[in-house]
């Protein structure tokens, strides 16, 4: 049917699969038939314009062990791709591979700054299946950065509610008692709007004013307080602020 997006995304699955599977030769076998379609398809805008994008993840999936420089180069073309076309969950995915490479190569500072991109991200648009499939790698990632004390606020927590997602084989267990705890003491998790209509709360602005300044409805603001008052079990706009200062989620 020549719908060649279809077919690029189902590569680049396939090459994620097999280096999974650690079958290194049909993985790069994938990738040449995904960089083909790339090629024929590098003038591409619209959806095709993803196709290349794809090839360049796929390559850094490939390379990330042998040639780690070459696939952050890759990871940065796919990104910008993500950043020119408002891919949230690409650009997720790529924050992601690239913190992995970098704590690979020990790169502690490169790691930290990628991974909080990452799960950013991943908080603002409810991505948990994207990080989970990167699989012991991403949760050993997750679980040191946590334990290091290298996350903050609500990156932190959106972290620990996505490491106690992770199978139980893939979470080392160095961080079994973090693991099994950080879940119940980080909970709940807050959505990064809730954060921004807590952060002006603090501030002492009316719900009109939150609204105003958000650029968002009235309703929408008190909708937003409805939740957060549910999450964290109070009852007053004063008790949600004070939660969220002692969780160093506002100033």
């Amino acid at each position: 049917m020549r719908q060649m997006r279809g077919v690029a995304h189902m590569l680049a699955e396939q090459v994620r699969v097999l280096l999974v599977k650690d079958d290194r030769l049909r993985a790069r076998e994938a990738l040449a038939s995904l960089e083909e379609i790339a090629f024929a398809h590098s003038a591409e805008q619209g959806l095709k314009a993803e196709i290349p994008a794809l090839a360049a993840l796929a390559k850094a999936r490939v390379l990330r062990d042998d040639y780690p420089d070459e696939a952050l180069r890759a990871l940065q073309i796919a990104r910008g791709h993500a950043e020119v076309f408002g891919r949230g969950r690409f650009a997720a995915l790529t924050d992601m591979l690239s913190a992995l490479i970098h704590a690979e190569q020990k790169q502690d500072e490169a790691a930290q700054a990628c991974l909080i991109r990452a799960l950013d991200a991943a908080q603002r648009f409810g991505i948990v299946r994207t990080i989970i499939d990167e699989g012991a790698p991403a949760a050993r990632l997750l679980a040191s950065m946590l334990r290091d004390g290298k996350l903050h606020g609500a990156t932190m927590q959106y972290a620990a509610t996505l490491l106690d997602k992770f199978p139980d084989a893939a979470v080392p267990n160095a961080a079994g008692s973090r693991r099994g705890t950080a879940a119940s003491k980080l909970q709940p998790v807050l959505t990064q709007r809730e954060v921004e209509v807590l952060t002006l709360v603090a501030q002492a602005m009316s719900n009109k004013r939150i609204a105003l300044s958000l650029n968002i409805t009235l309703e929408t603001v008190k909708w937003n307080l409805r939740n957060i008052f549910a999450k964290l079990g109070v009852s007053s706009r004063y008790d949600a602020m004070v939660w969220a200062r002692k969780h160093n989620l506002i100033d």
